[in-house]
């Protein structure tokens, strides 16, 4: 895991990260809040929505889409 996060918090400023927190990783919402400016992603939510041009691209875990398998 150290690897990967200094791969992602290596890449240019230019170059936005969001994280999307799963159902084993929500103590990062947490880690951010204690780490505050040193915590190494920009963005970290349960979900988030970016843009390119006129499209929208929704991101979630997919542990959210298990009630439709499972209802």
């Amino acid at each position: 895991m150290e690897e990967a996060v200094s791969i992602i918090t290596g890449f240019e400023d230019n170059v936005e990260v969001s994280y999307v927190v799963g159902n084993h990783d929500y103590h990062m919402l947490n880690l951010k809040e204690s780490l505050a400016d040193d915590f190494p992603f920009k963005y970290i939510a349960e979900s988030t929505m970016l843009e390119d041009g006129d499209q929208k691209f929704f991101f979630i875990h997919g542990y959210q889409l298990e009630v439709l398998a499972n209802p």
